[in-house]
């Protein structure tokens, strides 16, 4: 996940797997998560993502701002009804789960599993330019992982934490 700002709005780069910029310099990275949980990557490592036609980039702006954590921004999906998920936030979500039936196939797995929401959650739109000020660079990365089907199975875009008992790391 690639966080950057353009024309002073804070954005949200899901680069797949072969673009992943946290297993393409996993010593590095990880280091660099533990030490700082950012990771700066380089400017031909960023252009590589933007520049890659199977990025997705989310305008964070357009997510919502969660109630309990400023810094946080959210899609909320309904693991049974989830037909009216349109545009960015369905892409988003399709990224995580899969594209089309495959999406519906994990949304039934979830439901069946006794999850009835599940979430994306990603950096705000203020902590994100707060951040690349504070920092003084263009973009920042962080891993992202989902958590386990013991109580939810939400995506989470903002991993610095680089062991986690809860959750398991993803390549998107």
């Amino acid at each position: 996940m690639l966080y950057t700002s353009e024309s002073s709005k804070a954005v949200l780069y899901m680069a797949d797997s072969e673009n992943n910029l946290i297993l393409k310099n996993f010593n590095y990275a990880v280091n660099q998560l533990i030490e700082t949980t950012n990771y700066f990557p380089k400017d031909s490592d960023i252009s590589a993502v933007i520049n890659s036609p199977s990025t997705l980039r989310v305008e964070l702006s357009d997510l919502t701002v969660s109630d309990f954590d400023k810094d946080t921004c959210e899609i909320e999906i309904n693991t049974k009804d989830f037909k009216n998920l349109k545009g960015f936030k369905r892409a988003a979500a399709e990224r995580i789960h899969g594209v089309g039936d495959d999406f519906a196939k994990s949304m039934s797995i979830l439901y069946n599993s006794g999850i009835r929401y599940t979430e994306i959650s990603a950096f705000s739109p203020d902590f994100v330019l707060m951040t690349l000020k504070e920092n003084n660079v263009k973009s920042f990365a962080q891993g992202c992982f989902i958590n386990d089907f013991k109580v939810s199975s939400n995506f989470i875009a903002k991993g610095y934490i680089v062991v986690s008992s809860g959750g398991y790391y993803r390549k998107v």
